[in-house]
C-alpha cells in the first residue's frame, strides 16, 4: 500500500509540472493577421506609470499610455515624459538621416527630418503604443514606441509619407504597422517627395 501511495503522489507532482512546462512554453503569434492572446486590461510600465491593453479588429495592437514631448532629438528619437517619468523614445518602424551622431556626418535630407519632427511634436501631447512583436526597450535603453497624435494619426506614417524617414525593420522582424509605414513610402517615393528625390539612393 505504501508503494501504491508513492507511487500516486509521484504521478500527481509529474503532471503539476508537466501542466506548468506547458503553460511555460506557450508562445504568442507575431503575424499581424493572427490574433494575439488577450492581456490584462491594465499592465505595469517597468518605465514608469501604467499602460492599457487595446484590440483593433481582434488583433493586438500593444499597450498605450499619455505623454508630453519634452525635447524632439532628431527625426525618430524624442525625449517625453509619462506618469511622472521622462523617457527617452525610439519611434518604431521608421529610420531618418542622421543628425546628432558624433561619429558621422550629417546626412543628406537630415536637418529637413528634423524639423518635420520639431513641427509635428514639439511639446505636444501624444499616446505612447508599444508593439506586441516587438522589446519595450532596446539595447541602448530607450523605449520602442509608436508615437500617436489626435487628429493627425500615427507619426511614423506620417513621416513615411512625407519623404522624411524610411522604413525600418529590425532583426528581419517587421512592426506591426510596417505595412502601412511600407506603402506611405511608397506612395512618397513614387512623387519624389523629401528625401526620395533629393537624395542619391
Amino acid at each position: 500500500m505504501r508503494h501504491r501511495i508513492r507511487i500516486a503522489a509521484g504521478l500527481a507532482g509529474l503532471a503539476g509540472i508537466t501542466a506548468l512546462a506547458t503553460a511555460g512554453c506557450a508562445t504568442t503569434s507575431l503575424d499581424p493577421a493572427t490574433p494575439a492572446a488577450a492581456p490584462s486590461s491594465a499592465a505595469s510600465n517597468p518605465q514608469g506609470g501604467v499602460m492599457t491593453g487595446h484590440r483593433q479588429g481582434g488583433v493586438l495592437t500593444g499597450h498605450t499610455e499619455p505623454a508630453t514631448v519634452t525635447r524632439v532629438v532628431d527625426g525618430d528619437t524624442i525625449l517625453a515624459e509619462a506618469g511622472g517619468t521622462q523617457l527617452r523614445v525610439r519611434i518604431l518602424g521608421i529610420d531618418t538621416p542622421e543628425t546628432v551622431d558624433p561619429d558621422q556626418p550629417t546626412q543628406c535630407y537630415g536637418p529637413e527630418a528634423s524639423a518635420f519632427a520639431h513641427d509635428t511634436l514639439d511639446g505636444k501631447t501624444v499616446t505612447l503604443r508599444t508593439d506586441p512583436a516587438q522589446d519595450t526597450a532596446d539595447r541602448y535603453g530607450r523605449a520602442l514606441r509608436y508615437v500617436e497624435l489626435d487628429g493627425t494619426g500615427d507619426y511614423s506614417i506620417a513621416a513615411a509619407r512625407g519623404g522624411y524617414a524610411k522604413p525600418y525593420v529590425y532583426h528581419d522582424n517587421p512592426v506591426r504597422k510596417a505595412r502601412q509605414i511600407a506603402a506611405a513610402a511608397a506612395d512618397a517615393r513614387t512623387a519624389g517627395r523629401g528625401l526620395w528625390g533629393a537624395c542619391p539612393q
